[in-house]
């Protein structure tokens, strides 16, 4: 019998204590950094304000990092539009305010994760595909 792997390859040192120790401490140290970072990403994004105002500035909206409106202020140029132009206004604005609030997001993950995050892309998409012709 050899001391060979079924693959062929010679087999592994043993492992020492001492690597043992280390490979803890180090696994242990990276923990705690993304445990750091997480915390990090939660503050920004609770603290996460994104606020929109209509081209002809009658509405001005504020959303949070989940795109759940805030505010919404109307300007008094925005009483003279009619009801149905107020309203599409109003959604239009609300969606730039969340296609922004989901960048931002997607951001502060990216930041987080060291990569994109495939479900936040489809969020946008899903926001952008919102917008009325």
């Amino acid at each position: 019998m050899t001391d060979e792997s079924p693959t062929g390859a010679a087999p592994a040192p043993p492992v020492t204590a001492a690597a043992l120790r280390e490979r803890v401490a180090a696994a242990h140290a990276r923990l705690e950094q993304a445990q750091q970072r997480a915390l990090r990403a939660r503050e920004d994004l609770a603290g996460a304000r994104t606020s929109a105002t209509s081209p002809d500035r009658a509405v001005t909206v504020t959303v949070d990092a989940a795109g759940t409106l805030l505010d919404l202020a109307l300007r008094p140029s925005a009483t003279t539009l009619t009801a149905d132009r107020l309203a599409r206004t109003v959604l239009r604005t609300y969606r730039a305010a969340t296609a922004q609030a989901v960048d931002r997001t997607r951001g502060v993950m990216r930041d987080l994760l060291g990569t994109d995050v495939p479900v936040l892309d489809d969020i946008a998409r899903t926001v952008a595909e919102g917008e009325p012709s």
